[in-house]
């Protein structure tokens, strides 16, 4: 997909940046890989 380390590296730091600004508004009624 990401033929650049580097460009899949910041593809996989802004999802988990994404997801932990996120984190409050897990409500504990899915499953964690559900809600990502």
């Amino acid at each position: 997909m990401m033929n650049n380390p580097a460009d899949a590296d910041d593809v996989v730091q802004d999802a988990f940046l994404s997801a932990y600004r996120a984190r409050d508004r897990f409500r504990g009624d899915a499953q964690v890989t559900t809600w990502l």
